[in-house]
């Protein structure tokens, strides 16, 4: 099992690496994933396991939807998934894209686009022919989605055992949770947000499940990086507190293996750093450089980084 970290600087080049969970081990290089291919300037990345393949979704300057495949074998594949529009949205518009699989292979999408007063505007659809769905959220700065599965849970009218999460920011810096039961016939939003109680605000989110407990890192507008178990836990920790300070953040994103919650997180100084959360509730006591642990290559100035767990390669 490997936890395959990719990168997007500010040059809009997109790099990859990835974590051995077995023995702790970083590969030896941080590759440039499209080399000499020239496929344009990306301004968006988010990655998912799709079947025993890393996907990678990015956005490119455009506005245009690629997906990324990386096989067992990390043989890689390229694809234009601007089809899967259905003439529904402006491409042109388009600023980020994130999926999520779910048990019955639905693929959740979140798509982020410019409205025509200039505001950022968030839609989601269910699966890959429909297009867009509903608007499920009011204007957003930022969101993430994880997808829950709960066998013990049945409802009569439908399958019953998927849940997907929407978690935003939204224009005032509150955290809002949105929820999708089964195969997407209804979604609501609770409207109890999660807030600071003090001058900072969020400004960028990510969600995970763990054991039936959705997890939420928010950074702040001053760099901080905070976590808290949705309905569980009625204020947030401060991820450096147990990690180690490291400078200011800009980007967070999360995976779960082993009931650990991975997180990568990039600093304001263009470094992307790995630390991960223990069942017991406790952090690990030091950030891994991503850059460091893979080769020690400069890559340029990260701006954002995603993480995904691929549980079968060779």
């Amino acid at each position: 099992m490997k936890l395959h970290v990719s990168a997007l600087t500010d040059q809009g080049k997109i790099y990859h690496t990835y974590k051995d969970a077995a023995n702790g081990k970083w590969q030896s290089f941080f590759g440039d994933v499209f080399g000499v291919k020239n496929f344009g300037i990306f301004n968006s990345i988010s990655s998912m396991q799709n079947g025993g393949d890393l996907q990678i979704n990015i956005v490119k300057s455009d506005g245009k939807f690629y997906s990324i495949y990386r096989n067992k074998n990390g043989n890689w594949d390229f694809r234009n998934i601007e089809m899967y529009n259905n003439g529904l949205i402006n491409p042109n518009t388009s600023m980020s894209l994130k999926f999520v699989a779910t048990n019955d292979n639905i693929s959740f999408r979140m798509i982020k686009t410019n409205t025509r007063n200039g505001l950022i505007n968030t839609r989601h659809s269910f699966d890959r022919s429909s297009g867009i769905k509903a608007d499920v959220f009011p204007d957003l700065k930022d969101f993430d989605v994880s997808s829950y599965t709960n066998q013990s849970v049945i409802h009569t009218s439908n399958s019953g055992n998927t849940y997907t999460y929407v978690v935003g920011v939204s224009l005032n810096g509150e955290i809002v949770v949105g929820k999708s039961e089964d195969n997407g016939s209804t979604f609501t939003v609770d409207n109890a947000v999660l807030k600071l109680n003090d001058n900072r605000h969020f400004v960028k989110v990510a969600c995970a499940f763990i054991n039936k407990k959705l997890h939420i890192l928010g950074v702040t507008n001053t760099g901080n990086l905070l976590h808290t178990i949705y309905k569980e836990q009625s204020s947030f920790g401060d991820v450096e507190t147990q990690s180690g300070e490291v400078g200011q953040f800009c980007s967070v994103n999360c995976s779960v293996h082993n009931n650990h919650l991975n997180v990568v997180a990039v600093t304001t100084n263009g470094e992307v750093k790995h630390t991960f959360r223990m069942p017991n509730g406790s952090w690990k006591g030091q950030w891994d450089d991503v850059e460091t642990k893979s080769g020690g290559k400069d890559i340029g100035k990260i701006i954002d980084a995603s993480i995904a767990k691929i549980a079968f390669e060779y």
